[in-house]
């Protein structure tokens, strides 16, 4: 089976037709059009003229079913606030079902709830030393987004108006944050980002760090590089379907951040950080990219360090 993306539908069926083929010819191959995809990766597509929604409510529903949670009261945040858990020093119970548990929230957190992306990668730290207290943290996430099921992530086809961006192209935007010395186990930082086209979020995560930072401004230097990377990878990949505007922007909250991203001196607070970090310098003087200063109580990617609070 093929599934087709096109903008041009006139330009879609003289494709087809020439893969079709002549009746009789080696060539000819006999194509059904099911038209629009409905259902994708345990997503389900709901279309309409001016939107598109992907939503895994069936998903999320059979969880719930395996797992004990349909009748539960309705819970409105994915974790408590300033949860703290440590490693269990015992041999994870197998009649546990930590890490099956955790590896389906996570599928759901990379494709259609951005807003539980922070607890379950907190959670996937504990999968070789886990206990039932992980277990339960790990059931309040799937009893939220049980709460949460009929909701959707909306596209609004901004490539396709985008008239602040020449009609036809793209502009990328980014949201970096980190969350410094989170993790009490290691004292790693959280990082985390939000990729918007046009408006529309399409590409976000949430990782610990793999060194730890000395201070707030180190950990968001270091998220704002890891930024930087994702949207160059971005770009290069739409720019094979639509032309996209540079320089690509990137959000900062922390301008300590953006003072050392924008200058090339390098003094005893900053000469530790690895070389790998300050490609940002590079591209930003090229103008591939745009460093912007944007207040914490604006920036969205704040959701991918911290638990969800209550609406």
């Amino acid at each position: 089976d093929y599934a087709c993306a096109y903008s041009d539908p006139a330009y879609f069926a003289a494709w087809l037709d020439h893969f079709r083929g002549e009746p009789g010819t080696d060539s000819f191959l006999d194509v059904k059009l099911l038209g629009d995809v409905t259902n994708l990766l345990q997503m389900r597509i709901v279309r309409t003229q001016s939107t598109l929604c992907l939503d895994q409510e069936r998903q999320i529903t059979q969880l719930a079913a395996e797992y004990g949670a349909q009748d539960c009261k309705p819970t409105l945040t994915p974790m408590e606030p300033h949860l703290d858990l440590q490693k269990s020093a015992d041999t994870p119970l197998v009649s546990i079902p930590f890490r099956q548990l955790v590896g389906s929230l996570l599928w759901i957190a990379r494709h259609t709830h951005p807003e539980v992306m922070q607890p379950v990668v907190y959670l996937a730290q504990f999968c070789t030393c886990y206990s039932r207290s992980h277990f339960v943290a790990a059931l309040r996430i799937l009893k939220y987004l049980y709460t949460a099921k009929d909701k959707a992530l909306t596209f609004r086809g901004g490539v396709r108006t985008a008239e602040t961006c020449g009609g036809t192209s793209a502009m990328i935007s980014i949201f970096p944050d980190s969350d410094w010395a989170m993790g009490s186990v290691d004292r790693k930082s959280y990082a985390g980002n939000a990729i918007y086209l046009n408006g529309d979020l399409v590409a976000w995560y949430t990782h610990k760090q793999p060194v730890v930072a000395v201070s707030s401004t180190e950990a968001e230097y270091i998220a704002v590089s890891d930024a930087c990377k994702d949207g160059l990878s971005i770009y290069h990949f739409m720019n094979e379907f639509v032309q996209v505007n540079l320089p690509i922007h990137i959000f900062m909250d922390n301008q300590g951040a953006m003072y050392m991203a924008s200058n090339q001196v390098t003094n005893k607070r900053s000469k530790h950080i690895d070389l790998r970090y300050h490609l940002i310098r590079d591209y930003a003087n090229k103008g591939i990219i745009k460093l912007e200063y944007i207040s914490t109580e604006h920036n969205v990617a704040d959701i991918m360090t911290k638990p969800l609070q209550k609406v």
